[in-house]
């Protein structure tokens, strides 16, 4: 897997640990190229995990939850993808 060095890509993590709440990221401020979100069962495979360390524009992203223990990985693409087009678009 290649990731372009000319726009941010973000990664969609249930892990808090080093990663931003989805919802608090400017994404209409950023040269957003993508969204990567693991699989339900294993998450992020290792080689893209070893990708996004060492890539100088990847965020990592969380959906914070209370009282949940996890989401589907449709809903969260789609909760941030939202997000994304939300500010993008100028809604409100």
């Amino acid at each position: 897997m290649r990731m372009p060095d000319d726009g941010t890509v973000y990664v969609a993590s249930m892990m808090e640990e080093g990663s931003r709440p989805f919802d608090e990221i400017d994404y209409a401020g950023e040269n957003c190229v993508g969204l990567i979100v693991g699989s339900e069962g294993r998450g992020i495979g290792k080689d893209t995990q070893e990708l996004i360390a060492t890539h100088p524009r990847v965020s990592l992203v969380h959906v914070p939850m209370e009282g949940i223990e996890s989401l589907n990985v449709g809903v969260v693409g789609t909760m941030v993808i939202y997000e994304m087009m939300k500010q993008i678009n100028g809604a409100s």
